[in-house]
């Protein structure tokens, strides 16, 4: 399964309008300002960090995110992986 910031992020890199795009980052921003932990893996094996350098072509919202991401995960433990 995903985290609520996986599933956050993987709407975040395919929305195309700006109003969804806007809320969806704020509530990112709302899941990294509480340290959401970015290396946890999935069932996939993905992590948050994983699933925002995947998407090729990001604009500068995405860019902030990815950045933010990167960030939160060099302050982070090793990868952890969820239940399944």
């Amino acid at each position: 399964g995903n985290t609520a910031l996986m599933r956050m992020l993987q709407k975040f890199f395919k929305e195309d309008k700006r109003d969804q795009r806007n809320n969806q980052q704020s509530i990112i921003n709302l899941l990294l300002s509480k340290n959401a932990n970015v290396l946890i893996r999935n069932n996939q094996g993905e992590t948050a960090l994983d699933i925002a350098t995947a998407h090729k072509g990001l604009g500068v919202y995405k860019k902030q995110v990815l950045n933010q991401l990167q960030k939160l995960a060099a302050t982070q433990q090793q990868p952890l992986s969820l239940p399944a």
